[in-house]
């Protein structure tokens, strides 16, 4: 096959590996090529379609694909609105199909689209590969995922004197929570190592023993507006990005319909996933003339996970 004999795009991966995950890409093409001619509604008719075809992602190598997959079951039970997200997840797989097989035209970063596919990167190659950066990094906010038996916690920290926001993940394996627990308005000394990506978001693990606590703590937010320029720029050199955290000043709120709405000053509204026991706290901290809300994006919604106000650093625990 002439892709299998042009230089290997993505030379952290043998041959043998790349085979597997073309061979895998050719098959989930098929798959969504017959949604495409059938129509998506067939897969609220059979779901073992899904199970099927998840499966045979991980057979190949593509976990990343199988996990996005599994979503599909709950969405058909949960969401009015699944056929919106099914037709966004198509479009994402057949832009990563075509990156994969023309990576040497269309010139994204070739981490991005491994990461994508669920093929990760050791944590020593990480290190090893880069300077790293040294800082005193403070957290901003965690939230944790459940995927059937794993929890994925994500700590977002910044850096004191440098100013950069990373992403650090752990994963938990079983039903207990066991990972690390950081604290709030304490600084963290470490070096961090960048994960390779377009966009310079997720970092290696900061050391829970290095905490000292942290006094008056600035922070610089931005507009809604801003943040939304800033999504825009990224989503173009990295289309799968997943999650990203802003912090954002003078915010309004809106209710509408049962939902929460981030409003910016163009009065363009963006969902806010805080559930409904903390909307009268969000509401009331509006009234603070200098408070910073820090807010995760994913899924073209918002949601905040903490408040800075009088140099202090106050969560939104997750319910």
């Amino acid at each position: 096959m002439e892709a299998q004999n042009s230089p290997n795009p993505f030379p952290r991966i043998n041959q043998k590996k790349l085979e597997s995950l073309q061979s895998g890409i050719d098959i989930l093409e098929l798959w969504i090529d017959n949604l495409v001619v059938n129509g998506i509604e067939q897969l609220s008719r059979d779901g073992s379609k899904i199970e099927e075809i998840s499966t045979r992602m991980v057979d190949y190598g593509l976990s990343g694909i199988a996990r996005k997959l599994r979503v599909i079951p709950e969405k058909l039970k949960l969401d009015k609105d699944w056929q919106e997200y099914c037709a966004e997840l198509l479009a994402e797989f057949i832009l990563f199909i075509s990156a994969f097989r023309n990576q040497s035209k269309i010139k994204y970063h070739p981490e991005d689209i491994l990461a994508y596919a669920g093929i990760s990167i050791k944590k020593s190659e990480v290190i090893s590969s880069s300077e790293g950066i040294i800082d005193h990094w403070i957290l901003l906010g965690t939230m944790v995922d459940k995927e059937e038996n794993l929890s994925i916690i994500r700590n977002w920290f910044i850096g004191k004197n440098t100013g950069i926001v990373f992403l650090s993940i752990d994963f938990q394996v079983g039903r207990f929570f066991n990972s690390r627990f950081f604290e709030f308005n304490k600084t963290y000394l470490d070096t961090v190592h960048f994960y390779p990506s377009a966009v310079k978001m997720r970092g290696t693990e900061v050391n829970i023993q290095n905490g000292i606590a942290a006094g008056e703590i600035n922070l610089s937010g931005i507009y809604l507006e801003q943040a939304l320029d800033k999504i825009a720029e990224r989503v173009k050199i990295c289309p799968w990005m997943n999650h990203q955290l802003f912090i954002l000043k003078k915010l309004k709120f809106a209710i509408l319909h049962h939902r929460l709405y981030l409003v910016s000053k163009n009065h363009e509204a963006l969902i806010c996933t805080n559930p409904d026991s903390y909307w009268l706290t969000l509401l009331s901290y509006s009234a603070y003339p200098e408070v910073n809300y820090i807010a995760e994006y994913i899924d073209k919604k918002f949601r905040i996970l903490s408040v800075c106000i009088q140099g202090r650093i106050i969560p939104l625990k997750q319910k």
